[in-house]
């Protein structure tokens, strides 16, 4: 039996190992996992942090001018 976080994972018969894919949303900062694995022989838990720190994004800056503005004169001597 194998145990992410508390939930129950597949386990395949006769495996020498496994590896699992879990869907999960990081937190900024720190996120805790507990696995959980039982054999025939024995089990074992054992908890581990994953810290996450994310990318600043850049902040652009508008330009100086927020429109435009024009201007038109004509003239004609016909």
């Amino acid at each position: 039996m194998v145990k992410v976080n508390g939930f129950a994972q597949m386990v395949t018969e006769d495996a020498d190992w496994a590896e699992y894919e879990i869907p999960y949303f990081l937190k900024k900062g720190k996120n805790l996992f507990t696995i959980f694995v039982q054999t025939k022989n024995g089990q074992k838990e054992q908890e581990f942090i994953v810290t996450y720190d994310p990318l600043r994004k850049k902040r652009i800056t508008p330009p100086p001018l927020n429109g435009v503005i024009m201007f038109g004169q004509t003239n004609s001597n016909n």
